[in-house]
């Protein structure tokens, strides 16, 4: 399933919500020599438990990944880890 997301770099935490139907991701990682994009990638394969790509966006803060599982299962569990905070 595709999944577009703005991405929040240097923060405190790595965080996901979502906002106004956007989700929202915020990296511990600068984004500087695509240190952002890896964090996203492998915090986020962690928590939703599959594969994330970035299909779209490498260099922009609005991107879209590519989640390896369903559409019911990656809304699930976007919405699990959303909610814990």
């Amino acid at each position: 399933m595709a999944l577009k997301i703005r991405l929040s770099v240097n923060s405190s935490k790595f965080e996901v919500s979502l906002k106004d139907g956007i989700c929202v991701i915020k990296t511990k990682s600068p984004a500087e020599n695509n240190k952002a994009n890896l964090e996203l990638i492998k915090e986020l394969s962690k928590r939703l438990g599959c594969r994330i790509f970035i299909s779209s966006g490498l260099k922009s803060k609005n991107k879209q990944i590519i989640a390896d599982c369903t559409d019911e299962e990656l809304a699930l569990k976007l919405k699990e880890i959303s909610d814990k905070k």
